[in-house]
């Protein structure tokens, strides 16, 4: 209903930056590269302007992987996420993608295909910040020559089909460029009162 599209928006606001985020097909961590981050999980908010505010809560899952959901206005959003941490030059990102959901049909499952996103995490004790890979540094950056990474065009996204590795080198390259990154989201450590 209408909640359910009001969470919708605020997280593809949160996602996006105000545009949609980089989708890339392969991940920017394995298994093998990702990491714990003792201490992250629980629950965090995001005070909007007016709005109500966002909830972010991370769980730890097997291995590196974490759970994340989000919800606003007293009701979660349907399905989760799956975050996996690592680090690149000794900064911290995460890597998002979508849990399958448990109602999914066959045909369904079959025509959605799970793509990754990704984001720079700078945390402190009780504030954490999210600042997604933007878009348009990459449409740019691609348009003009500037950077050869494996990709494909659909009508509406760029779609990332580098390799991990390339992935992680083009972080590696880049992520001190100007506008790589949108503005990051900050949450702070939420408290039940």
């Amino acid at each position: 209903g209408a909640i359910e599209q009001a969470l919708r928006a605020k997280y593809l606001v949160l996602a996006a930056a105000g545009c949609i985020t980089q989708p890339s097909l392969q991940p920017l961590f394995t298994g093998r590269d990702g990491e714990t981050v003792p201490g992250i999980e629980g629950a965090w908010v995001q005070e909007g302007d007016g709005d109500e505010p966002m909830f972010m809560t991370l769980r730890p899952l097997e291995g590196s992987e974490y759970e994340m959901t989000l919800a606003g206005d007293g009701k979660v959003m349907p399905g989760a996420f799956a975050v996996r941490f690592g680090r690149i030059e000794g900064d911290l990102y995460w890597d998002l993608t979508a849990r399958p959901l448990a109602d999914e049909d066959a045909l369904w499952g079959l025509h959605r295909l799970p793509v990754h996103s990704f984001a720079r995490v700078r945390w402190q004790d009780a504030q954490l910040e999210v600042a997604f890979v933007d878009p348009g540094w990459m449409k740019d950056a691609i348009e003009e020559g500037g950077l050869d990474i494996a990709h494909a065009t659909t009508d509406r996204d760029r779609v990332l089909t580098a390799s991990t590795e390339d992935l992680q080198q083009l972080i590696t390259d880049h992520a001190q460029d100007a506008d790589f990154f949108g503005s990051p989201f900050v949450f702070h450590r939420h408290t039940a009162e």
